[in-house]
């Protein structure tokens, strides 16, 4: 079955590996279900946040008051980066997997190895994402949205 030792403990090492992969993906596929009326709701309640921050600072009549209100505004997109930005990340490290499998010396290994390979390519071409609710994955063009919607709400604000 194995040519040398060294192939059976590449195998051994990588169903190892391909084991962690999968038990990887029933736990952010759990996490997606758990999140993700939570995090529609934060969607919505950050967007309206954030322009009513924005409505305080341009409304705002003291320096003092400026200052508070941007130190909430920027709080507040901490907090949006904080989580978006590390949704983004799940994303592009689950389809950059299958590149870096491709990149490897898989045809060097034993067919057991390359076919072990071959499955994990295969389940990284859909990647791990976290989404608001059922309407929306969750990545970095997001955050530019819900700048838009607060100058959106902001310039509706105005008329």
């Amino acid at each position: 079955m194995y040519s040398n030792g060294r192939n059976e403990s590449t195998f051994h090492c990588l169903r190892n590996i391909v084991m962690e992969h999968q038990e990887l993906i029933r736990y952010v596929e759990d996490v997606k279900k758990s999140l993700k009326w939570y995090l529609f709701g934060e969607f919505l309640v950050k967007s309206y946040q954030i322009t009513v921050s924005l409505v305080n600072v341009i409304h705002a009549t003291s320096k003092g008051e400026i200052v508070f209100f941007m130190f909430i505004l920027i709080g507040l997109l901490i907090q949006v980066m904080m989580v978006y930005y590390n949704a983004n990340e799940l994303s592009l490290k689950s389809t950059n997997l299958s590149l870096r499998i491709f990149q490897a010396k898989w045809y060097d290994q034993c067919s057991e190895v390359v076919r072990s390979l071959s499955i994990v390519m295969a389940r990284t071409q859909r990647p791990l994402v976290l989404s608001i609710g059922d309407f929306r994955v969750i990545d970095n063009e997001l955050i530019v949205n819900i700048f838009k919607a607060g100058y959106t709400f902001l310039v509706y604000q105005k008329m």
